[in-house]
């Protein structure tokens, strides 16, 4: 019967005193006699907002990760260190809430075949509502654009039990995600290259490569402020949502699949720009018109890490059999 050890919770953290927040919720609704808190530590600078965390949770663990490296760096440092067999990644602007652990507990127990689980993520703000980020759990369309249950084109659902059963889905938000260690360190962990966004799709894309299943686990709730790094709707946050997706399918896509995926998105850059035009938005078109073309600059990059992720996953899908 499969069993786990211990949990390790991973909050990577740049700056702010929302960290504070979080780990304050941890201590609250958390049994942590068979459970680790790790702070990833990405800090450019000493905000005093860690040792404020360790007033209010003495035991807790700091890893440095270096200064700024971004979330896959920070989540990847925090694994490593980890003692863990299963690992939760929070994010530090969000909270767990009561009871949030056993279900997901339960969800690694009875399906040893899943890698990921997802919790439910409502926003902090307007806790009736859904995330925008992650919702109840992600999925990709015929596309490649990365979408969630509970939200779609923009529009985010009020929470009113319509995505409350457990299913599979494609990937699981890097802000609320119980992962296996094992497979995500046959495969790499996660690509720092993307820096923030889209790398957790990555990762998950990855193991259901291998076979594994990512699953919601929607009895388990977390809030989630969202855009405390990036605001909504910066130049850096678009700018990298729309790099990074192309970077993704470039990576995950079979050959058949990519050269009609490559086609199709160049000419979805028209409507995008239309629609970017008609509600006065100049970024999401110049981004959707430079994500393409960065690709293009960037092929040969690009295809070592396409390259890097093929191995592994060979490799794991050798080690699995």
């Amino acid at each position: 019967m499969t069993t786990i050890s211990q949990l390790s919770i991973v909050v990577p953290h740049y700056l702010g005193p929302v960290l504070v927040r979080c780990v304050s919720s941890i201590l609250q609704h958390t049994d942590l006699s068979q459970v680790e808190v790790i702070v990833a530590a990405d800090q450019p600078r000493d905000d005093g907002s860690i040792e404020a965390a360790r007033k209010v949770l003495p035991i807790l663990r700091v890893v440095s990760v270096g200064g700024g490296r971004g979330f896959g760096a920070a989540a990847n440092a925090g694994i490593r260190a980890a003692n863990g067999d299963i690992v939760f990644l929070l994010n530090n602007d969000a909270m767990v809430t009561s009871g949030w652990l056993p279900p997901l507990r339960s969800a690694a127990l009875d399906h040893p075949n899943a890698a990921v689980f997802q919790p439910k993520v409502r926003s902090l703000q307007k806790p009736e509502r859904f995330d925008y980020g992650a919702a109840a759990g992600g999925l990709i369309d015929a596309f490649g654009y990365p979408y969630a249950l509970g939200r779609r084109h923009g529009r985010i659902e009020i929470d009113r039990g319509q995505h409350d059963t457990p299913r599979p889905i494609h990937w699981a938000v890097g802000g609320a995600m119980l992962l296996r260690r094992k497979p995500a360190m046959d495969l790499g962990f996660f690509d720092e290259a993307f820096y923030m966004h889209m790398e957790e799709v990555d990762l998950c894309w990855r193991l259901r490569r291998v076979g594994y299943e990512v699953r919601s686990v929607p009895q388990s709730v977390i809030l989630h402020e969202g855009g405390h790094n990036f605001k909504t709707n910066s130049w850096t946050k678009v700018w990298l949502n729309h790099r990074n997706n192309w970077v993704l399918f470039v990576k995950n896509a079979s050959l058949s699949n990519l050269a009609w995926l490559i086609a199709t998105r160049s000419l979805l850059v028209i409507p995008t720009c239309l629609y970017g035009l008609l509600r006065l938005d100049n970024k999401h078109p110049l981004a959707s018109n430079l994500a393409p073309l960065w690709c293009l600059l960037h092929a040969l990059p690009l295809a070592r890490r396409r390259a890097r992720a093929s191995d592994n996953v060979r490799d794991s899908l050798r080690n699995r059999t």
